[in-house]
């Protein structure tokens, strides 16, 4: 919770490996449910004139109604295995085989996610604009939908494009899980622009959705944050913070409560007692390493505003030592680190070279003394 949520729960190339055995056993029971229950032999067809849903139904190629969801389980299963293509080859299957099913329209929203995962934001935006331009679309599909355009402006870092289709999402999801989350992550959007006052407004509602602790724990963390200078209420917070730091349940949460609380001193510009605060912070950062390395890099940061180049280059290394390689912003502080260490060589070659030449001019008495 110390970044911007993703959107869906996918995983990288580490985690997909953890659950192959089980996509693989996802995929076989697919496989073997379209093999054993396949009905495509047509009935008998009566003779006359028939209805149009008895002409739809003698036109279908498949009977057996779990046949399309096998093949949308299947390429979902390879999604996750990272195997894109053989993802496709189902999703691609579904719409084929399947014009007359709901399913149709998943599988199109599953390829559009496949392409935004392969980069490919291009063919994404079309199967995009395809899926939203059909009347057919089932009202249940209207936020998955929306939140995969959501997803597309995101990963091309679009946020204020994408976050016009998240509102529209949060409208559209029934699920409260996924509405909670989605609310989550548009009040994180709003408090990174400084839009604290509709930022604490969304904290308050996942609060009162009641999701889990670690969510309810950063909606009431981060809103401390929002607290706008002048508002009188920093005095308050400072306590509330405190109660919470008392309260067993909330020990692995230390660092982020310390974290908040430099926060409010900051924006308050007591910077001596925000850097008091984020070094308490980044020590009672245990388990969780994104927390250490973002208070590390506000530290940093600090420290290079001063300039204490020495000590700003010391937190830069400690950050990118314990940072997400996937952390906004990584390159600038690389770069900010590996300027800051030739600076420091060479500002301690000038302090080296210093010494020894004023020894080097001094009479040997003074040498000696």
């Amino acid at each position: 919770y110390s970044l911007i949520l993703p959107l869906f729960y996918y995983g990288n190339e580490s985690t997909s490996k953890m659950i192959y055995p089980d996509m693989d056993k996802a995929i076989k029971k697919g496989s073997k449910l379209i093999k054993l229950h396949s009905i495509t032999n047509k009935p008998n067809r009566k003779k006359g004139r028939k209805s149009k849903k008895e002409r739809e139904f003698f036109a279908k190629n498949e009977y057996n109604a779990w046949i399309d969801e096998a093949y949308l389980l299947m390429g979902k299963a390879h999604f996750h295995k990272l195997d894109y293509n053989s993802a496709l080859e189902s999703f691609n299957y579904i719409i084929k085989e399947f014009q007359d099913e709901p399913t149709k329209y998943e599988a199109y929203i599953w390829i559009a996610r496949t392409y935004i995962e392969q980069k490919d934001f291009v063919k994404a935006r079309e199967v995009l604009d395809l899926v939203d331009g059909d009347r057919g679309l089932p009202k249940k599909m209207i936020g998955e939908l929306q939140i995969t355009y959501t997803d597309y402006y995101f990963k091309q870092d679009k946020f204020e494009e994408g976050i016009q289709y998240l509102k529209k999402a949060i409208d559209n999801t029934r699920k409260k899980k996924y509405r909670t989350r989605y609310k989550f992550i548009l009040a994180q959007l709003y408090q990174k622009s400084e839009d604290f006052e509709n930022a604490t407004d969304l904290y308050n509602q996942v609060i009162k959705a009641n999701p889990t602790y670690d969510m309810i724990f950063s909606s009431r963390i981060r809103k401390a944050s929002c607290f706008s200078v002048g508002s009188g209420r920093a005095e308050n917070l400072h306590k509330e913070l405190q109660k919470m730091l008392k309260d067993d349940k909330n020990i692995e949460y230390q660092d982020q409560i310390y974290y908040a609380m430099a926060e409010i001193e900051m924006k308050q510009g007591n910077v001596d007692k925000a850097l008091s605060f984020y070094q308490l912070s980044s020590e009672k950062s245990l388990m969780n390493t994104n927390q250490k390395a973002v208070s590390f890099l506000a530290m940093a940061d600090i420290y290079y505003k001063r300039p204490e180049y020495r000590n700003a280059q010391t937190y830069y290394d400690s950050t990118l030592f314990f940072i997400d390689p996937a952390f906004p912003n990584i390159k600038d502080i690389s770069f900010n680190s590996e300027i800051l260490t030739r600076l420091i060589e060479n500002l301690d070659i000038i302090d080296r070279e210093d010494s020894l030449q004023m020894v080097a001019g001094m009479t040997e008495a003074q040498r000696e003394t």
